[in-house]
């Protein structure tokens, strides 16, 4: 959901980092690339989230052919 919260980049990252390792996808990339897909991975919500009001319910897809994800709203 798209709202407006009191944390940095650095939280946002940290919590794509979370759920990578959550969903066994950390181990997938590596060590090393695993913290750099999160922040690929903040910085395109964080993109996304600003073209939406807040209250937006979105859900996020990987589009594994394209090598991208897709953001669908609810």
């Amino acid at each position: 959901m798209v709202r407006e919260i009191d944390i940095d980049f650095d939280d946002l990252v940290t919590a794509c980092s979370g759920y990578l390792q959550a969903a066994g996808w950390a181990d997938e990339f590596g060590a090393g690339n695993a913290e750099a897909v999160a922040g690929q991975m903040a910085t395109a919500t964080a993109d996304v989230a600003t073209e939406y009001a807040a209250g937006t319910v979105l859900r996020a897809a990987f589009d594994h052919n394209r090598q991208q994800w897709n953001y669908t709203e609810e």
